[in-house]
This record gives C-alpha cells, sequence and structure tokens, in this order.
C-alpha cells in the first residue's frame, strides 16, 4: 500500500466516524448528530425539507426508549433504555430472574443428558462384554466342528423293515380268507 492509498484510508475511517448519524423521536420526529451520541454532542432537528435547526432544550425519547436531555441544541444527560416506565436497574433484576429460571431448567436438562450418557457407557460395557462372550461361545463351536470334523466316519447298514418280509411269497385274496375261515371252524 502506497502512502496516498494510506492516507486515503485514514481520511474514508475518519470521515466514517465522523459521518452524520440519524434517529427517530418516539413522535416520529428526525434529530442528527455528527460522531458518537455522547453528552457535549449537539443535536439538531431534520424537518421535512431537510432543514436543519437545533434540538429544542426538553428531554427527548427515542424510538429505542434512549432518554436524551439537550440544553441550547447541546446533549446534557443520556438514559439508557427506559421501557414501560422501569428503571434500567428494575429491568436488570427481572432479567436476572428469568436468567435464573433459565440456567436453573438448563440445569435440569443437563442432568438428564448426563443420566443419559452414563447409562449409555452401561450399556456400552454390557455389550462388549457380550460381544466377547460370544465370541468365545462362537470359538468353541468352531472347536468342536473341527473335531468331528476329524472324527472317522462309519458307515451303518440302512435299517430293514421287519413288518414285510420278502423271504416268502405274498399271498392272494383267496388265500387269505380260505385260512381265516379254516381259523374259525377250529
Amino acid at each position: 500500500m502506497t502512502r496516498k492509498e494510506a492516507f486515503a484510508k485514514l481520511k474514508s475511517l475518519f470521515n466514517e466516524e465522523m459521518a452524520a448519524q440519524q434517529a427517530k423521536l418516539e413522535d416520529g420526529t428526525i434529530i442528527s448528530w455528527e460522531g458518537e451520541l455522547k453528552e457535549g454532542a449537539a443535536i439538531m432537528v431534520v424537518d421535512e425539507s431537510g432543514n436543519m435547526t437545533p434540538a429544542p432544550d426538553a428531554t427527548h425519547t427515542l424510538e429505542d426508549y434512549t432518554l436524551v436531555t439537550t440544553v441550547g441544541g447541546l446533549v446534557t444527560q443520556i438514559e439508557k433504555k427506559v421501557e414501560d416506565g422501569k428503571k434500567p436497574e428494575e429491568m436488570s433484576s427481572e432479567f436476572e430472574q428469568i436468567f435464573t429460571k433459565h440456567i436453573e431448567q438448563f440445569s435440569g436438562v443437563i442432568g438428564r443428558v448426563e443420566a443419559l450418557e452414563n447409562s449409555f457407557a452401561e450399556l456400552s460395557k454390557v455389550i462388549a462384554d457380550s460381544k466377547v462372550d460370544v465370541e468365545s461361545k462362537f470359538s468353541k463351536v468352531v472347536e468342536l466342528v473341527g473335531e468331528i470334523a476329524t472324527e472317522p466316519s462309519v458307515s451303518t447298514p440302512a435299517p430293514k423293515n421287519l413288518l414285510f418280509k420278502k423271504d416268502k411269497p405274498a399271498k392272494s385274496a383267496i388265500d387269505l380268507f380260505m385260512e381265516f375261515k379254516k381259523s374259525q371252524n377250529k
């Protein structure tokens, strides 16, 4: 960056800082000042045609409820954000109560999250233990299958059906009837 560019940048920063600021009062009136709004700053009232006149001696309420007191067009006092008749001290105590309530609720949530984390840790341990148990049982099954596979195979003869022997020829229905009749006559 050249010296000329550096001076130009410094000048633009200074001009931005010193640029006129504007705000609206509660009644819609536009006020303007240069630089930061602080005690001793000159406040001007801007009318509809853009003409500026020094602010009258009064306490003006900005749209954000900031109270600005002017005398002779200069700011003599600034009170930040008095809203609904509450002073900043009252608002801060109300804020503290709300904040405390939310912190208590948040603490309850943190307690539940910690309980869930503990339950998750216990469950993870149980799962890890059962995984080891399953792995050991599976390795035992693999060993047994290996032992069975090394056993010699023995062939067993097929079982014989003793009810239907094929040693005797089958009798006809007439022969069976005749035998039945003989057994009845005896």
